[in-house]
């Protein structure tokens, strides 16, 4: 049998996860402010200090205006110039009070308010990123003409040599989005972010620490998570976002708007200019994608481009369109126009051209394929042909989103009906690429509450079903089986009450643990085939949830006191699809479910019997780990798949998901010894998706408290027959 320090070994290995992982994937604001190197306090129930925070390395904060962003650091600049808490005559609760972190005793603090500093930047027309050594320059400047608190850069110069600087940087948002007209308009704020995004990394490598602040922005992370790297998109999303204080509902809306808050920002006093621009954008953006007209042909889209490439798209561009373009001399004025002015493309690496973002590219790419290749038949054959290239995907969804936003949702679902039609059944792999795009399709269409046609459902359902016996690669699978979940996965019951949501497990004799120790089960009882699924579990909130009859004393007294009303990521569309297994349950959590469906928590012997069989083997379906094909980490999908999706890997009784996907609460206390003690840990079986795959052995078994909360954990249910 697995010694305690094995057992041990495996529960640290997955509670590491709740550090690293676990919080919700720290999914809270738009990461643009969130530089290399730094961090932002969790969004937690528990209160944490952010001297605390700061103490443990580089931080970004956020607030509202009036909040004490600006005090923060003022305190915080002098608690470090002293090196001291200061004694006050009213003691702080114990959660509220701070204690002096060892790690900023000995550092300079440097706090620069941007709205200020912004004046020491080199201001260039055109100009929206600086390098580390020109932020550094500016620094130097400020310094030298400012001298705050007698500083200059031969006090602040050797101590961020010596990694002892702290530098506070307080409200990014104060910093100017755009200075000066026309040819003249430059971006500060960009600039100054471009130019921390350089520094801070080598700065902290050296043991610097850096603070910044900036008002929040409100934004839900999902909608904007693809966008966390460009500083012009964290500004175009600002603004759109305080003008009506919520974000356009999907992703076609929502870059329509960036595009034009940023080409309104750059030509103000030029309206008329506006468009032309943009329909030169997305020319050199096509351009970039297919390689017309300078290659035959491009299978994958290129970042960048060089000078003489970017030169042969816009002179073809400005011949077709004369009426338009007659203000230019040339394409290569036309190019410089794009390049200092449009702030969507800018200079790469020397004598080459790049969008700031690929997202960008990837948006007015689709817009000038939608112009040129109206109707259904074009549109079926542009995504027969780019389908297959994984890199065209972000394009082709952006073209089925401007279809819905344009034209509305029939046109879309008589273009899914033609692409599902051309799927191969017989060998799904090969046409993957297309099954994913209609992935997208549907997945645009669900999230704005539009109807699906049945024949539609009725193709897609046909292709994930085939994607999961022919075992097709494993993300393209787990993607086509969370949309089957979304739509209705005929496999996964959605009660408990379905016959088929059981398989039944033979009395007889079995082995437990990595000895293979003997033991009888003595009569057969019933085991839920899936660990129990969001969908199964919304059921027991909506129903039972509240009714403290169904709780052990302790689990509701625990549930109560910290007001919990649902599993801790119900609302996170990473964890909480329908037929993905319900995570975040802890241990009473499950029991209550369980006495609200009547059925109950297997023990481990129970669950070790369904898993390895009779014959006792390691896994499921062997002993080999080359045989293991379960969501694990090998399998690199980084969350939870939907139940049922690995049918080479189905236990001797057809249990699916008993090894990998979510670690599953058993009955049993870990220590016998310890069973009268209610807040004992309680017994985990199975592995996770987060862990190797030889962690997730049939006789592998860890342990947490029963009020432990994680994204890895789940449950199944047994029952007596």
């Amino acid at each position: 049998m697995a010694t305690e320090q094995d057992a041990e070994a495996e529960t640290t290995r997955a509670s590491g996860s709740l550090r690293r992982r676990g919080k919700k994937d720290s999914n809270t604001e738009p990461e643009q402010l969130m530089l290399p190197g730094m961090a932002r306090p969790d969004a937690e129930s528990q209160i944490q200090l952010l001297l605390d925070r700061l103490g443990e390395g580089s931080l970004y904060v956020s607030g509202d205006p009036g909040s004490g962003k600006s005090t923060f650091c003022r305190w915080i600049s002098w608690l470090v110039s002293t090196g001291e808490i200061p004694r006050f005559e009213v003691d702080a609760p114990d959660e509220f009070r701070e204690t002096f972190p060892d790690s900023l005793r000995g550092r300079l603090p440097v706090l620069v308010r941007l709205r200020e500093f912004g004046a020491y930047l080199p201001g260039q027309p055109g100009r929206q990123t600086l390098s580390a050594s020109e932020f550094q320059t500016a620094l130097e400047k400020w310094l030298q003409s400012t001298k705050p608190g007698g500083l200059t850069w031969n006090d602040v110069g050797p101590h961020l040599k010596a990694g002892s600087l702290l530098l506070i940087l307080d409200g990014v948002d104060e910093l100017a989005m755009s200075e000066g007209e026309g040819k003249t308009a430059w971006s500060p704020r960009e600039s100054v972010l471009t130019g921390l995004a350089a520094a801070v990394p080598e700065w902290t490598k050296s043991g610097n620490c850096v603070l910044m602040t900036s008002r929040p922005y409100g934004l839900d992370v999902s909608q904007v998570e693809a966008l966390a790297g460009n500083p012009l998109l964290l500004t175009a999303i600002c603004i759109i976002y305080g003008e009506g204080k919520q974000l356009p509902r999907d992703i076609h809306d929502l870059y329509d708007r960036i595009v034009k808050t940023s080409l309104h920002s750059r030509y103000p006093r030029d309206p008329l200019l506006i468009e032309p621009v943009r329909a030169r954008l997305a020319a050199v953006a096509v351009g970039m994608h297919t390689g017309d007209p300078f290659e035959l042909e491009r299978t994958v889209p290129t970042a960048e481009i060089r000078f003489d490439e970017l030169d042969q798209i816009l002179a073809k561009y400005i011949g077709a369109n004369r009426e338009t373009e007659s203000g230019f001399r040339d394409q290569i004025e036309a190019r410089e126009d794009l390049l200092n002015h449009s702030g969507l493309l800018s200079q790469g690496s020397t004598g080459s051209a790049g969008f700031y973002h690929l997202s960008f590219q990837e948006f007015l790419a689709a817009e000038q394929i939608a112009k040129c290749n109206e109707g259904v038949d074009k549109l079926l054959e542009v995504f027969l042909q780019r389908s297959p290239v994984p890199n065209w995907r972000p394009t082709l969804r952006f073209l089925l989103s401007r279809r819905v936003a344009i034209q509305g949702h029939k046109p879309v679902l008589e273009l899914l009906d033609r692409m599902l039609a051309k799927v191969n059944l017989r060998n799904v792999a090969k046409s993957a690429g297309l099954a994913l795009s209609a992935v997208d399709g549907l997945a645009i269409l669900l999230d704005r509450k539009l109807q699906l046609q049945q024949p539609v459902l009725e193709r897609f359902t046909k292709i994930c079903l085939k994607a999961i016996e022919q075992n097709v690669e494993v993300k393209a699978r787990a993607e086509l089986a969370l949309m089957l979940g979304r739509i209705g996965d005929p496999r996964v019951p959605e009660s408990l009450d379905d016959s088929n949501a059981w398989v039944n497990v033979p009395a007889g004799t079995y082995v437990f643990g990595d000895e293979n120790e003997k033991f009888a089960i003595d009569r057969p009882f019933g085991l839920s085939k899936f660990p129990v699924t969001n969908a199964q579990f919304a059921a027991f909130v909506a129903d039972g949830y509240q009714n403290g009859s169904l709780w052990h004393p302790v689990g509701w007294k625990w549930r109560t006191t910290n007001n919990i009303t649902q599993p801790e990521y119900c609302d996170d569309s990473k964890w909480n699809g329908p037929t993905c297994p319900v995570v975040g349950v802890f241990w009473w959590e499950a029991d209550a479910f369980c006495r609200w469906a009547g059925v109950r928590l297997p023990t481990e012997h129970e669950w070790e019997a369904a898993a390895r069989g009779p014959e006792g083997l390691k896994y499921p379906r062997g002993n080999d780990r080359e045989e293991v094909l379960c969501n694990s980490d090998e399998s690199g999908l980084d969350r939870t798949s939907s139940v049922g999706i690995f049918p080479q890997s189905v236990s001797h009784c057809g249990a699916h998901d008993m090894a990998g996907n979510v670690w599953e609460w058993c009955s049993d206390h870990y220590k016998p010894a310890e069973k009268k003690d209610d807040n004992a840990g309680r017994v985990l079986r199975g592995g996770s998706w987060y862990i190797p795959a030889v962690s997730c052995r049939s006789s592998v078994r860890i342990h947490f408290p029963p009020d432990f909360r994680l994204n890895l954990i789940g449950f199944r249910v047994a029952r007596t027959l």
